[in-house]
């Protein structure tokens, strides 16, 4: 289940299972409830309640398309969101994007697994796409799984667009002593590797990029591990104690000016 915080203070609810959107008021009073056409794992609201949502259908008519446009009553207007529409069953990574708004008429989509941001209307068109190359973020097309004998892979966690449209993105990648953050256990399917500390199994890269300029303004690498955001300048970090018990910590992101030597 996914959840959304819209502006007049309404929480959205996506039940993946039963394909339902139920919308709470500010008491947690149940205002609605809508049937869905498709699961949904990221949401973006529109002012006039029309949605844009991310989500992988295995029909043949909606698979090669990450992104559709819902109406206020939850029904598919237009998928779109890829540019060569070519999809394998061997790399359903690709179907994977993070999103949010750009403006009222088009949307941010980003590849998890390699540095591609693409901007895209609601219409189906792509408007522009943003690549980056740098040696610690190398592309890669199939889920392989934690291991002990080689790292993490570099996953592009979420962007946000802050308000002079600037692009504030989360990368995690594997943490300088990762292996210490991971640890194998046995289950009835076998044996298999899991997260034991995620701060020690991995950092996060948060860069900000100007669209409109395409130039890096910033990127610093800090070792919380962070998953989202809560809001334009708070990120999301999760931890799990020793005795297993999950934290989701708030840190604040700023970017600040300091001034040049004279």
């Amino acid at each position: 289940m996914t959840g959304a915080l819209t502006t007049g203070d309404s929480l959205h609810l996506f039940d993946d299972e039963l394909l339902r959107e139920t919308v709470l008021t500010p008491t947690f009073d149940v205002a609605r409830t809508l049937r869905l056409p498709v699961r949904v794992r990221e949401t973006v609201f529109l002012d006039d309640g029309r949605i844009v949502v991310q989500s992988s259908m295995a029909t043949p008519d909606l698979v090669a398309h990450p992104l559709h446009l819902l109406d206020r009553e939850r029904n598919i207007v237009k998928s779109f969101g890829s540019a060569d529409q070519v999809i394998r069953p061997d790399m359903s990574i690709y179907r994977l994007r993070r999103i949010e708004k750009a403006d009222e008429s088009s949307v941010w989509s980003a590849f998890v697994n390699q540095y591609v941001i693409e901007n895209w209307s609601i219409d189906g068109v792509r408007l522009a796409a943003l690549k980056r190359d740098v040696p610690w973020f190398e592309p890669w097309h199939y889920n392989k799984g934690l291991s002990l004998s080689e790292p993490p892979d570099v996953t592009l966690e979420a962007i946000r667009q802050d308000d002079e449209g600037r692009l504030w993105i989360l990368i995690r990648v594997p943490g300088e002593d990762w292996k210490n953050g991971l640890a194998e256990a046995d289950t009835p399917e076998g044996r298999f590797v899991g997260t034991r500390d995620w701060d020690l199994a991995y950092d996060t890269v948060v860069e900000i990029i100007d669209p409109r300029l395409g130039v890096l303004v910033h990127s610093e690498r800090v070792e919380p591990s962070l998953v989202g955001f809560a809001s334009m300048g708070q990120a999301i970090g999760y931890r799990e104690g020793p005795d297993g018990v999950p934290y989701i910590d708030l840190w604040q992101l700023e970017l600040v000016e300091v001034p040049s030597s004279p």
